[in-house]
Formats: C-alpha cells, structure tokens, sequence
C-alpha cells in the first residue's frame, strides 16, 4: 500500500524510511512534474540533451517523488510499499507546465490543488530531505525511471531549489556527493539480475566516478512500476 506523505506525517515517515534503509538499501526513485517546456530532438547529443534538461528542471517544481525501498533479492518491507512525498510549491496557475501532462496526472489521481493546501515545502524541508534519503553513509544504490530527470529533480529538491549546474559532468559530480550508485530503470528483471551480479550488465553503458559505479543517466528512461 502507498503512503501519502505530506507535512503532517513527513517526520514520522522519513524516520522510519531511516529504520527501513538499513535493511533495505536498494531505493527506487521516481519523480512527478508538469511535463516538458523545452523538448529534445530524438538524436541530440548529450551536452545538449542536459542543457534541455536544465532549461525544463530550471523553470518548474517538483510534484511529487516516490520511493520503493527493496534488498538484494527484490523484497520491499511489506507487499506493494511505497511512500508518495507531494509538494506544494506547484500552482498549476501560476508555474509553466504541459497542459497535457497536467491532464494526465489529474487523471491519475494528483489533487494538484491539495497539494497547495498539504503538501511538504521543498524549500523548507531540502536540508532534512538530503539527510535522511540521499546520503552517502547508508550506501545505498537508487534505481531511477526517468533517468536524469529524476536525478536533475533530486538535485533541485536537496539544494532548496537552485538552478542546475551548467554542464552534465557538474551534474555528475553533485550526483556523486550524494549517490553512491545510480541505475537507470530499463526492465526489473535486469534491475535484480544486476543486484545479483553486482556488477553493471555488459550491454549497458557505465561510468566510474570515485568509489561508485554509476549507469549514465538518459531523458529517454522508461517510467514503469517497480511494484
């Protein structure tokens, strides 16, 4: 069952997700948000893929973000687990958005308007958010769906909303401050035949950085369940 995390139950919630991530290091990540100002033509080169990237992230907030704590052998704390952690600094009246997508996540079931009234200050709440989710001490390996969206997402929310660094390797180094391991979702089965491997499968692009291995993030990633 998800949890809805707004700024009632963010305490109570972060604390036990603290609790859970010594047993469950894997974390499934995906972010919400209003869609695409600036699209990215389908054989851009990587600079120019992240400076769309930037241009999109920079202009809009974060909806939502959700989490799915897993182990190495793909169980979650409890069956169909998942915490929801809205926000409330999207007015859809206000904010540049894809009317579309807009439509899309209402009909899916995002009370945009409920977010304004309930929903966590990212502003407020990015310097516990960066402690609790997204430390380096709890050598964690994150599973992404969006790719380097949601990295670029994960990165506005932890810095109280600054602009995005200029280039993708600045992105790559404040990812590598906070990430140990970052994969970029493709199909589950390859996801938990990874965490078996322990090693990144051959047929997939890699950089090494430091102490992590990291799959290059991609704006094409495939956003699917991990449930």
């Amino acid at each position: 069952m998800a949890v809805t995390v707004v700024t009632e139950n963010i305490a109570a919630q972060l604390d036990l997700l603290v609790d859970l991530h010594r047993s469950f290091r894997y974390a499934a990540i995906d972010t919400e948000f209003p869609g695409f100002i600036q699209s990215t033509p389908p054989y851009a080169s990587e600079e120019d893929r992240y400076a769309d990237v930037k241009y999109n992230v920079d202009k809009m907030k974060l909806i939502q973000l959700g989490i799915t704590l897993f182990d190495e052998n793909g169980s979650t704390p409890w069956q169909g687990c998942c915490w929801q952690f809205n926000f409330s600094d999207f007015d859809p009246l206000v904010h540049p958005s894809s009317p579309k997508s807009l439509e899309l996540l209402r009909r899916s079931g995002h009370d945009l308007e409920g977010n304004q009234r309930n929903g966590i200050n990212g502003d407020k709440w990015s310097n516990v958010l960066r402690n609790k989710l997204f430390d380096r001490r709890y050598d964690s390996v994150y599973v992404t769906f969006h790719g380097l969206y949601d990295v670029a997402y994960v990165i506005m929310l932890i810095t109280g909303g600054a602009p995005l660094p200029p280039t993708l390797r600045g992105v790559y180094s404040c990812s590598e401050a906070s990430f140990r391991c970052i994969i970029r979702h493709q199909v589950y089965s390859k996801v938990l035949r990874w965490i078996k491997r322990k090693r990144i499968w051959p047929d997939e692009p890699c950089t090494r950085t430091g102490s992590g291995t990291r799959w290059e993030p991609s704006s094409s990633g495939i956003r699917q369940s991990i449930n």
